[in-house]
């Protein structure tokens, strides 16, 4: 294996990984610079917005597989929608849930929405954690299935993200 010198500080552009450099990742500057636009007609292109001619287009996407450039989910729901819903499942390996994850991944993706799927691992905490994961991503909406979601996270999860459904979950009594 090869060491790094001993003189060597890691920073994000020359980190060693088992004795071989490793480049940070590239970022849409980077991308633009490659293809000789700007950074907001690349970013047009990217999200496949009008105003960026055939030319350009094919130039930025050329650029992406060299640079092997792949967006970044949380820089752009900084700025926009996500267009990703999230599933939460108490337990991955149920048969039951598998299936509605594949209706609701078809029904999404004719709606051109993402979808991102977490699980519990058979944990009340861990699917609470799963569920505040989703929120911290921003997703659109999110379906929980499982019925081990405390009544205050319901009431909690629908007021921030108004598209939720809950499956298997006991709703708790408005007073």
């Amino acid at each position: 294996m090869i060491s790094p010198p001993r003189d060597f500080t890691p920073t994000p552009t020359n980190c060693y990984v088992k004795g071989t450099p490793m480049r940070a990742r590239p970022t849409i500057l980077s991308v633009a610079e490659r293809a000789q636009v700007s950074k907001w007609l690349a970013s047009r292109a990217i999200r496949g917005e009008p105003g960026v001619s055939e030319e350009n287009r094919t130039k930025i996407f050329q650029a992406m597989k060299e640079l092997n450039y792949h967006p970044n989910f949380g820089a752009r729901s900084l700025r926009s929608s996500t267009h990703t819903i999230g599933i939460v499942l108490n337990d991955i390996g149920n048969p039951h849930d598998t299936q509605t994850v594949e209706g609701a991944e078809v029904e999404a993706n004719t709606h051109d929405l993402n979808v991102i799927v977490s699980h519990g691992a058979n944990s009340p905490t861990k699917l609470v954690t799963a569920v505040h994961s989703m929120l911290e991503l921003k997703v659109e909406g999110i379906i929980v299935l499982s019925s081990w979601l405390p009544s205050k996270e319901f009431t909690r999860v629908s007021k921030i993200v108004p598209p939720s459904l809950f499956l298997a979950t006991t709703i708790p009594q408005q007073t």
